[in-house]
């Protein structure tokens, strides 16, 4: 376990290889796009080229490149979601008990790791875990551990 200094500041977002695949879709789909719009049997097929550039490039993307875990001395916030509609989900360090790891259930009925913040006034609240915290779960554990947090199973 690596020594963490209290006063640090640490950004976890993804890495630009993984960032940029949805710019490489929407760029290969575009070029395809464009190539059957060209010749009249395939203009449909051109349509659904272009509907996957606006989703791959106008809405996956930017939530790639926005979404964020920043753990500072104070506190851990995650940004998540869709650029036109972030969700914003954390907790201050000095208000839990403790977190639990534990899996849930999500709307469509898989199973997904998720921490359960434990409040000192009693309340709890689910964390479900995105794939980004999944990459960095191991550093950003001990991180809060290191900011007095404690985990349990």
């Amino acid at each position: 376990m690596r020594e963490i200094d209290p006063a640090t500041t640490e950004v976890f977002t993804f890495p630009l290889a993984i960032s940029l695949i949805p710019v490489a879709v929407a760029l290969v789909c575009l070029i395809l796009g464009l190539l059957c719009w060209r010749k009249a049997e395939a203009r449909r097929f051109s349509y659904f080229m272009f509907a996957i550039v606006l989703i791959s490039g106008g809405i996956v993307a930017p939530a790639m490149f926005c979404d964020r875990i920043v753990v500072n001395p104070r506190e851990i916030v995650t940004t998540t979601g869709y650029w036109f509609s972030p969700t914003r989900e954390g907790f201050v360090y000095e208000n839990v008990r403790y977190v639990r790891i534990t899996t849930r259930r999500d709307l469509k009925g898989r199973k997904s790791r998720a921490w359960e913040v434990h409040y000192r006034d009693g309340r709890i609240h689910v964390i479900p875990l995105s794939d980004l915290w999944s990459l960095n779960s191991q550093r950003i554990t001990e991180m809060l551990q290191g900011r007095g947090v404690l985990f349990s199973r």
